[in-house]
């Protein structure tokens, strides 16, 4: 179900990414596997940020990265950390995003993963361009620091 709802959203069928999702958490939760709940969790939350609900987005990927830290599974950590700090930054949150995003490089760091380090460093980059850019461009506009 979780696979079918990946195809479904790559296709842009977002209700039915949503159906296949539904039914995997509904699965998930009754056979109580914390592991695919947060797979669940994390893909659900994927597919909100894509639609641009933000609110939600956080929500799920907020609710994936709390399971997946009672784990020892650090790939999935790192991939929650890394979507959520997405979330933050769209959110104007980017020291909260830059902190996520630091925390997922230390993991890649830790278990030598070369392709999770070279793209979290591109994604640290972009973040703190944008927070510099952000700087510059608004003195007087607290409202993008909460």
């Amino acid at each position: 179900l979780i696979h079918m709802g990946l195809a479904y959203s790559q296709q842009y069928r977002y209700n039915l990414a949503m159906e296949s999702y539904l039914e995997a958490k509904r699965i998930a939760e009754s056979v109580n596997s914390p592991r695919l709940t947060s797979w669940v969790y994390h893909v659900i939350g994927g597919l909100y940020l894509e639609m641009r609900n933000i609110d939600l987005a956080r929500d799920f990927l907020t609710r994936a990265l709390d399971i997946r830290q009672k784990s020892d599974n650090m790939n999935d950590i790192a991939a929650s950390m890394n979507s959520l700090a997405l979330v933050l930054w769209l959110q104007g949150e980017l020291d909260t995003a830059l902190n996520y995003l630091f925390k997922a490089l230390e993991i890649e760091k830790s278990a030598d993963n070369t392709d999770g380090i070279s793209r979290h460093v591109t994604t640290l980059v972009l973040y703190i361009m944008k927070k510099k850019n952000m700087r510059n461009h608004c003195h007087t506009c607290t409202w993008h620091w909460r």
